[in-house]
C-alpha cells in the first residue's frame, strides 16, 4: 500500500513543482534587454497617490514607481503588478578618431593662427541636459534645481557619456554637445544663471601690468560637461 502511494505521490508532486515552476516563469517573469528598462505599475494591493501626485515615489503607492528596473530577470505577481519596456538612455561619447581642428600642440603649421570663430569637425561627445518632469515645485524664479532634491526643473548636473536607466515618466532628457577644447586652446567660462556679482564681490585688479586676457579664469584643454542653455 505504501509504495502504491509512493508511486502515485512521486510523480503527481514533481508534477505540481514543474507546473508551478512553468506558471512562475511564464507569468511573473519580467525579462528586460541589455538595451532596454522595466518602468514598474502597481496595480492592487497599495495606497492610493495623494492628489496631485502622478508618480509613486515608494512602492507602497499604487500607479506608475519612479523606480525602473535594469537589464535582467526579475519577478513580480502579475495580480499586483504591470510593467513596461523602455529603451535605456544612452549619452554618445563620441569618436576622437574624427576631430579635426586646424592648430593643436605638436603639429606644426606655416599658416598664420586665424582670429575670430575658428570651426571645429568631428564626432564630438554629447551631454543630457535633465529636466524633471515630476515632484514639488521650485521656488519662484528659480530654473535649475539639484539632482537629489526631488524639485520639478532643469537639473544643475548633467548626464556624461555613458548608459542610463531613467524613467521616461519622471525625466526628460536633450542631447547637446560637449564643449571639447584641443590643446592648444583655452575657454573661457560665463555662468549664465545664478546671482548676479557686486562690486564687492568682485575680484580686485592687482597691482600688476599684465595684459587683460591674462586675468581671466579659463578651462584646461579637455572634455567638459555643461549646461549650454541660454538664459531666456
Amino acid at each position: 500500500m505504501t509504495r502504491k502511494i509512493l508511486l502515485i505521490g512521486i510523480p503527481l508532486a514533481l508534477f505540481a513543482c514543474v507546473t508551478c515552476f512553468g506558471i512562475i516563469w511564464t507569468t511573473c517573469r519580467i525579462y528586460v534587454p541589455e538595451d532596454k528598462c522595466a518602468v514598474l505599475v502597481r496595480k492592487m494591493g497599495g495606497d492610493p497617490l495623494p492628489a496631485g501626485q502622478m508618480v509613486a515615489t515608494d512602492t507602497h503607492h499604487l500607479g506608475i514607481q519612479e523606480e525602473v528596473l535594469g537589464p535582467g530577470r526579475y519577478f513580480r505577481n502579475p495580480i499586483l503588478w504591470d510593467w513596461e519596456i523602455h529603451p535605456l538612455t544612452v549619452i554618445p561619447s563620441g569618436n576622437p578618431g574624427t576631430w579635426e581642428w586646424p592648430y593643436t600642440l605638436g603639429r606644426e603649421s606655416s599658416t598664420p593662427r586665424p582670429t575670430g570663430q575658428i570651426e571645429f569637425k568631428g564626432e564630438f561627445p554629447k551631454i543630457g541636459v535633465v529636466t524633471r518632469k515630476v515632484g514639488k515645485d521650485a521656488p519662484p524664479g528659480q530654473l535649475l534645481v539639484k539632482r537629489d532634491s526631488g524639485t520639478k526643473g532643469i537639473w544643475e548636473e548633467v548626464l556624461t557619456p555613458g548608459t542610463y536607466k531613467m524613467n521616461p515618466y519622471v525625466y526628460e532628457i536633450e542631447l547637446h554637445p560637449a564643449i571639447v577644447i584641443p590643446a592648444g586652446f583655452v575657454g573661457v567660462v560665463t555662468n549664465l544663471f545664478g546671482a548676479a556679482a557686486t562690486t564687492d564681490t568682485q575680484p580686485q585688479q592687482p597691482e600688476l601690468t599684465l595684459p587683460a586676457a591674462a586675468m581671466i579664469p579659463v578651462t584646461e584643454p579637455g572634455d567638459w560637461a555643461a549646461i549650454t542653455s541660454q538664459a531666456g
